[in-house]
């Protein structure tokens, strides 16, 4: 999986996860439509997959992306929210920001590449 791959994942949760609320809502007016059940089942897995990438980063890899990539957040305003919140002795340069989400990316892709050849499939519970 490459760093694109991984990065439209990001930037679709927001609408992945509204869309998997109107699937649900369809499906249970219509559990026997295969075409929604199968949509649900896609929509579902890809966000079971990014909230498992998310417990693969650092605290501060795993911020730099959902608040730039999901929430939509340019770096140079998240280098502020760092200043604010953590205080000038915590300032992050928006090139330490970007370096985060490099290596949250690798770690991913190195998490992915483990995955592929273990096999592994990501499930998703049928509540």
């Amino acid at each position: 999986m490459n760093t694109d791959e991984i990065k439209d994942i990001f930037l679709s949760l927001r609408f992945l996860r509204a869309e998997q609320l109107l699937l649900k809502k369809k499906a249970e007016e219509n559990p026997h439509a295969e075409d929604i059940l199968k949509k649900l089942g896609f929509v579902s897995n890809q966000i079971q997959r990014a909230e498992l990438w998310m417990k693969l980063l650092s605290d501060d890899e795993a911020y730099v992306l959902k608040r730039h990539l999901v929430d939509g957040i340019d770096i140079g305003r998240i280098a502020i929210e760092y200043k604010e919140r953590w205080g000038e002795e915590f300032t992050k340069t928006e090139r330490t920001l970007r370096s985060y989400q490099r290596r949250a990316f690798k770690r991913i892709q190195c998490f992915e590449a483990q995955r592929g050849l273990q096999g592994t499939e990501i499930t998703t519970d049928s509540d």
